[in-house]
């Protein structure tokens, strides 16, 4: 059985390989180039500003970070375009893992040679979902170095698309993706139907944990500061601003999405009286806790897929 899952699926291998190959020519010299730039442009600028929760005002700091971020943005656009690469390995080795040998037969053929159905399965998807597994895992360790000056620069490790790259919720994305392949070959039986359900699954519950889970894997923190006050929410602390507003004492909000700054010793300058800057967020020291329950969420969706389809192949003639 390992002999034959190899021989079926060597050309996804060697394609997969050949894409890591080429993603590695990419972000290795691009990388060096802009891992340089951040330590002679921006580092020495963060490591003053610290990393609490409330800082001092430095718009000089906040300057420097944001052109070295502009001068980099091009890099976004391909890590966007990477966020597809778990629905990709889905397609082209979950999808077809069961559902081409049900759409043309072969597997009688197996069953008849003194190979359970059980065992077939699971041969053929643990040999699969491990290459997938060491694949996403390079591919991740490669992508959180690569954005690493980006997401301090722009402080938005928590957000789309870096905390989607960066660390083992991605690898459990492509698992994820590569179960329910699975599955979905097990019930459907025919690839292209399959191919269609994984897409639209998979998508679906990408954008459902994203937007409406993960802001709440744990309570948010809330923090309000005077408007006249030096200090101000640290943007760059890495931590994950989920809402702002300038209230007044009570709570009522003056301006939603917003901060107002107003100094004390300009009585000319426009400004709410006793206005306060209130946020809410996520602390930066949660971020690997949320990549944790982020991976366990998918990891638990692709054990309870796996056995769907394993009881589905046990009910086939």
């Amino acid at each position: 059985m390992i002999w034959l899952t190899w021989r079926q699926h060597r050309r996804e291998a060697l394609f997969t390989l050949l894409a890591l190959a080429a993603l590695a020519a990419f972000t290795v010299p691009t990388g060096l180039s802009m891992h340089r730039a951040f330590d002679r442009d921006v580092a020495a600028c963060l490591h003053g500003l610290g990393t609490g929760v409330l800082v001092p005002a430095n718009e000089s700091c906040r300057q420097q970070a944001g052109v070295f971020a502009d001068r980099y943005s091009a890099y976004r656009i391909v890590a966007t375009l990477l966020l597809f690469a778990p629905a990709v390995i889905g397609l082209f080795w979950g999808a077809p893992l069961v559902a081409r040998e049900l759409e043309q037969q072969t597997h009688r053929l197996a069953w008849t040679q003194g190979v359970g159905r059980t065992r077939w399965a699971l041969t053929k998807f643990g040999l699969v979902l491990g290459f997938a597994g060491l694949a996403a895992g390079a591919c991740t360790a490669l992508l959180s170095w690569w954005l690493g000056p980006l997401a301090t620069a722009l402080g938005d490790r928590f957000e789309f698309p870096v905390f989607d790259l960066a660390g083992p919720a991605a690898v459990a994305y492509t698992l994820f993706a590569v179960a329910l392949g699975f599955a979905a070959g097990a019930y459907r039986r025919k690839v292209l139907p399959t191919m269609g359900v994984l897409l639209v699954v998979f998508l679906g519950v990408r954008i459902a944990v994203t937007v409406f889970a993960r802001p709440d894997y744990r309570p948010a923190r809330e923090v309000s500061v005077a408007a006249s006050a030096p200090e101000h929410y640290n943007q760059l602390s890495g931590g994950w601003l989920l809402d702002a507003a300038v209230r007044t004492a009570d709570g009522r909000v003056i301006h939603p999405n917003a901060e107002q700054r107003c100094d004390k010793d300009r009585p000319d300058e426009e400004c709410d009286a006793g206005a306060q800057n209130w946020v809410r967020y996520q602390p930066a020291d949660r971020f690997w806790s949320f990549q944790y329950i982020e991976s366990a969420l998918y990891l638990t969706g692709a054990a309870a897929l796996v056995l769907l389809a394993l009881a589905r192949l046990r009910r086939l003639s």
